[in-house]
C-alpha cells in the first residue's frame, strides 16, 4: 500500500465523521428552535397586532418564498431533519389588512383561503390569494 492510498483511508472516515457531526448540530438547533416556537405559540391570541406577535414569537421566516406581508410562517415542528425548512414544518399566521391576527395554523389557512394556480397566474402555488380577506 502506498503512502497516498493510506492517507485516503484516513481522510474518508474523517470526512464522514465531520459530516455526521454537522448534521447532528443542525438537527439540535432545529429541535431547540421548534420547541421554543411551540412554547411561545401558547401565548398567542387572536386579535394580537403584528408587533405583539413579533414580541411573543420573534421574527418569522422572512426568507421563505411562501411568507408574505399578511401571512407569516414560524418553524414549529421538525419532520425531516435535513437542514431545510419546509412549509409542512411551519405554522402559518394570518393577519387582516389592519395588521390584527385573524388566525393561525394550517387548518385555519386551508379553511379560510383559496390557493392560486401557478400555471394560470405565473406565481408560486403555495401563496394564498387575497391574504387578509377571507373567502
Amino acid at each position: 500500500m502506498t503512502k497516498n492510498s493510506r492517507s485516503v483511508f484516513i481522510q474518508i472516515p474523517a470526512m464522514i465523521f465531520l459530516l455526521c457531526g454537522t448534521v447532528f448540530i443542525f438537527s439540535a438547533c432545529a429541535v431547540r428552535e421548534t420547541a421554543q416556537n411551540r412554547e411561545n405559540l401558547e401565548q398567542v391570541r387572536i386579535g394580537m397586532t403584528k408587533a405583539e406577535v413579533l414580541q411573543t414569537m420573534g421574527d418569522p421566516l422572512w426568507s421563505e418564498n411562501y411568507s408574505q406581508e399578511n401571512l407569516w410562517y414560524y418553524y414549529t415542528r421538525t419532520k425531516w431533519y435535513d437542514g431545510m425548512v419546509t412549509r409542512d414544518e411551519c405554522t402559518p399566521f394570518i393577519f387582516d389588512e389592519s395588521g390584527k391576527l385573524m388566525g393561525f395554523g394550517t387548518e385555519y389557512l386551508n379553511t379560510h383561503y383559496r390557493f392560486g394556480n401557478w400555471a394560470q397566474s405565473g406565481k408560486n402555488t403555495d401563496l394564498p390569494i387575497d391574504v387578509g380577506k377571507a373567502l
